[in-house]
């Protein structure tokens, strides 16, 4: 009878197949995160007035979309996070 011997560096033991599995998520993961983040068009849409903010239904507030105002800010505090401003459509 013949013994077979192991060939270490020809088997893929359960840590190698992990480690290549650990490397293939880090490398997707990062991807998966940017086409989460900007939808399928590739980009997030940005609301640019308060009028926009203030017609945004109870569902798409929830989608906490990004904004892009240009105004004055009316009133600070940033001991409590507060922020008013205001541009040509109104104040929020």
């Amino acid at each position: 009878m013949e013994a077979k011997t192991k060939n270490s560096s020809n088997e893929k033991g359960p840590t190698r197949v992990l480690a290549q599995h650990c490397v293939v998520l880090c490398l997707l993961c990062p991807l998966f995160a940017f086409a989460q983040l900007h939808g399928p068009s590739g980009r997030q849409p940005s609301l640019r007035t308060v009028q926009e903010i203030h017609s945004l239904s109870n569902t798409d507030a929830r989608k906490a979309l990004s904004v892009e105002l240009q105004g004055v800010v009316t009133y600070s505090d940033p001991e409590w996070g507060l922020l008013f401003i205001h541009d040509q459509t109104g104040s929020i």
